[in-house]
């Protein structure tokens, strides 16, 4: 790939390999996805990693073959770190290989806050963790949550409202963006007008 310092095509290629033979297996399958992970986390940074390739990394596996995609997010967090200059499109595409319902409660919260992140995602992901979390007085005994709930209520409720506060914060940025987006929409009609 002319120049990038990680032979990113040839990993995609021998995963693929991987994946048709082993397709059936579900735990190889899940261990080259958290292999992969890592690898997304290492080549993140490298400043000629194209967003084409980094989302080829992300979709060359299955998707039962990733329980979590936390690792995903923070391959995505280090590039946008490391790409400074990336249009907010691109940084939208590039966040469009996330499975909100597969991360975790902290990661999701983290994306919220992440100024990085485009405020549309964040909301997605908060809306869509909000669904996932069961409320203490319906939710399954089993689950981790009424484990963590049954230990500390009071800190399962404050952090639930900390989502809420995040969610409506979300909300108000993409009003914003949105009237700033307007704003310029109008400038730029005029501004063409102008150079007529």
């Amino acid at each position: 790939d002319n120049g990038l310092y990680y032979d990113v095509s040839f990993v995609i290629r021998l995963v693929k390999v991987f994946v048709e033979i082993n397709g059936c297996d579900v735990v190889k399958v899940r261990k080259v996805g958290g292999l992969i992970d890592k690898y997304l986390i290492e080549i993140s940074a490298d400043q000629k990693l194209k967003i084409s390739k980094f989302l080829e990394v992300v979709e060359c596996l299955p998707g039962f073959a990733r329980d979590c995609f936390d690792g995903v997010y923070r391959a995505i967090d280090i590039y946008l770190e490391s790409h400074p200059m990336i249009e907010f499109e691109e940084s939208s595409r590039l966040c469009g290989c996330l499975n909100y319902n597969k991360l975790t409660f902290e990661v999701s919260k983290e994306l919220a806050k992440n100024q990085r992140i485009p405020p549309r995602i964040a909301m997605q992901a908060l809306i869509s963790q909000q669904r996932s979390v069961p409320s203490c007085e319906y939710a399954n005994y089993e689950s981790e949550i009424i484990l963590y709930c049954e230990d500390d209520k009071d800190g399962f409720l404050e952090e639930k409202e900390d989502v809420r506060m995040n969610l409506e914060n979300m909300q108000w940025r993409v009003k914003e963006l949105e009237k700033l987006c307007k704003e310029m929409k109008v400038q730029m009609s005029k501004f063409n007008g102008f150079n007529v």
